[in-house]
């Protein structure tokens, strides 16, 4: 009964009277599956050496300095957490 009332309410969906040529349009296809791979050490170490070193503090409240100096001590935990964050 809810699904005729959806049916009935929203009817069918139509079809598309044309389809795009992606071939015709020459846009360039890109590779993507790297995307799907956890960071790398590197990646993130990289990052974090871009920071400004002493700028105002994050939302986590660390300064890049803080990072850089400590990057021995918190870079197994800091990658877990942002490969975690990434795989959600």
């Amino acid at each position: 009964m809810l699904l005729q009332h959806f049916h009935h309410q929203l009817g069918t969906s139509s079809q598309r009277a044309h389809a795009l040529n992606w071939n015709f349009l020459d846009i360039q296809r890109h590779e993507l599956s790297h995307l799907d791979e956890d960071l790398s050490e590197q990646e993130v170490q990289r990052a974090i050496q871009e920071l400004p070193s002493e700028k105002a503090p994050g939302p986590d409240g660390y300064i890049g300095l803080f990072y850089k100096t400590c990057w021995t001590i918190v870079k197994h935990d800091l990658l877990g957490a942002l490969n975690q964050i990434f795989n959600l």
